[in-house]
């Protein structure tokens, strides 16, 4: 079994110039809104997964005047509190990205998990490693948060099994976000991963709209522009 890692998805060389634009602008953080889409009635590839995000600065923006109804924050994502718009940040670059799964087993809790291990892969296969100090990771998978949040640390400390003894689903992906997020834990990166409910949140309801878009019409993105 194989998961769509860097290399499959994304340019080294585009992302060497992207990072270098994002640093000579002073990003600090990011905050990234993943979804997986699947399509059971659909033949395959029918599963998707979608990235939406925006890289952000510890300064305040020029005009906050611009932001009417959702305001991008450091820590929420976006928010449309009011109250919120204190908080605004400096969100300079926006990153849209979505493909297909090639995989004929492919399910939406598969879309799901590709999608975060996608944006880890991002971090640490690039100078994003060395470049951000503050990362969210916004989700609408209950499934997936739960897990990486409560139990995957219990499985590996028990040897990857359940603590009923049961098999664990989708072990292999499990391993994949495991190894990861250990890789991350040794760097000065705040990381935090929250739910956000689905087709509801701002930020998910661009992911989502990625990954619809790839599974209906074919069209898998790689957008990196200005806020």
């Amino acid at each position: 079994m194989t998961v769509s890692r860097f290399d499959d998805v994304f340019d080294r060389d585009v992302w060497k110039e992207r990072v270098a634009e994002l640093k000579e602008k002073e990003v600090v953080g990011a905050c990234f809104y993943t979804d997986g889409g699947y399509r059971k009635s659909y033949p395959h590839p029918n599963a998707s997964w979608g990235i939406h995000s925006y890289f952000f600065t510890d300064k305040k923006p020029k005009r906050v005047s611009r932001y009417k109804l959702e305001y991008p924050t450091k820590e929420r994502g976006y928010s449309n509190e009011t109250k919120e718009r204190h908080n605004i940040v400096d969100s300079v670059k926006i990153f849209n990205a979505s493909g297909l799964i090639q995989r004929v087993d492919a399910t939406n809790n598969i879309a799901e998990l590709l999608a975060v291990s996608l944006v880890l892969d991002l971090i640490l296969e690039t100078e994003l490693i060395n470049t951000l100090k503050h990362v969210c990771i916004f989700s609408d998978s209950k499934y997936v948060l739960e897990q990486i949040n409560l139990y995957l640390a219990k499985w590996k400390a028990n040897g990857w099994k359940r603590t009923n003894g049961g098999e664990i689903q989708n072990l292999y992906y499990w391993k994949v976000i495991d190894s990861q997020l250990t890789k991350l834990a040794e760097v000065d990166i705040e990381l935090i991963f929250e739910y956000r409910k689905g087709h509801e949140d701002f930020g998910n309801i661009i992911a989502d709209a990625a990954c619809t878009l790839a599974i209906v019409n074919g069209i898998e993105q790689d957008q990196f522009c200005d806020e």
